[in-house]
């Protein structure tokens, strides 16, 4: 049994827009062996999250939200409710009620996946939304107090330990606010990828704390383009593992093996968080295949807590080293 609907003046003009945007991609008209459609993503629910995302910020009750979300894309109103069966309507009415009832139950020692999942993201989301206010903040006093250039920085050069502790800082701050941009794009592996580079950033200066040669032997002669120059390979390429002196003409190797910095952690938990949480993270910034599988994972929003959230709030502990 087939049921017919008319097609809407929007609808039409969606169709039209598809074709077009057909047209100008491939240089051709879409036959009928073409998906009209297929500009969409059909991975991890993305287009049912971002219309869960707009219901959310006009105010739709969250109850009619999670119900949109049970039946796979459908929202019961009054413009719709003549071309929606009375099953549908029954099924997405108890979907309304059973998430009123679940949300409503007085807290216990247990608690539903709706419940968890509500109070959860919202903790989560609250408590980085603080840290990061208060973190930003923080490092802006810190950088106002060490620079030379306290009433703006127009000339910055990095010339001593000092310098490079700014640029850590704004480093910081800069990928800090990346971070809630990309939970709101619901993008986990790019706030992963993010947070590899902070906690990189923490062995960067646990090596300067340890070896004081390190910045000047290491890092400073990168930059330091009054005494340095990086070598030229014998096919005219630069090689930026090495410098020249000026000068003298001797060569130093000033290449940073990530492997050694994590040698000067002292603190076990250092070396833990190293092999638990940098080399994980490491997936994100490689192309490594053990990550394929979290790319295209869809969650539950109504089961598991947000990917985006977590994975913003343990960048946000890395951060605070």
């Amino acid at each position: 049994m087939v049921k017919q609907l008319p097609m809407s003046l929007e609808t039409e003009e969606e169709l039209k827009a598809a074709d077009h945007l057909f047209e100008q991609y491939y240089g051709r008209k879409p036959d009928k062996e073409d998906y009209v459609f297929s500009f969409t993503p059909i991975y991890q629910d993305e287009l049912l999250f971002k219309v869960m995302e707009a219901l959310q910020l006009s105010g739709i009750p969250p109850e009619d939200i999670y119900a949109y979300y049970k039946t796979d894309g459908l929202l019961a109103c009054s413009v719709n409710d003549q071309f929606i069966s009375e099953k549908d309507k029954k099924d997405y009415m108890n979907y309304r009620d059973e998430y009123c009832k679940a949300i409503n139950e007085p807290l216990a020692d247990t608690i539903n996946t709706i419940q968890l999942t509500a109070y959860g993201n919202e903790l989560l989301s609250s408590t980085f939304d603080k840290v990061q206010e208060r973190l930003i903040g923080s490092l802006n006093d810190f950088i106002h107090r060490h620079s030379t250039e306290p009433n703006g920085i127009y000339n910055y050069e990095m010339q001593s330990e000092a310098d490079y502790l700014l640029f850590s800082a704004i480093k910081t701050i800069k990928t800090m606010k990346g971070i809630a941009l990309l939970i709101n794009e619901q993008i986990p592996e790019c706030i992963h990828s993010l947070g590899r580079s902070l906690f990189e950033n923490y062995m960067y200066l646990n090596k300067i704390n340890c070896d004081p040669s390190f910045f000047k032997m290491k890092l400073l002669p990168k930059v330091d383009k009054e005494h340095f120059q990086f070598v030229t390979k014998k096919d005219k390429t630069i090689d930026h593992n090495k410098v020249f002196h000026i000068e003298t003409g001797d060569i130093y190797n000033i290449h940073v093996v990530i492997a050694e910095l994590k040698k000067s952690f002292k603190n076990f938990e250092d070396q833990v968080l190293y092999d638990l949480y940098y080399s994980n993270s490491c997936q994100y910034i490689h192309v490594d295949v053990l990550s394929a599988t979290n790319y295209f994972s869809t969650y539950d929003p109504y089961d598991e807590l947000n990917p985006s959230f977590q994975a913003a709030i343990t960048t946000a502990s890395i951060s605070m080293m």
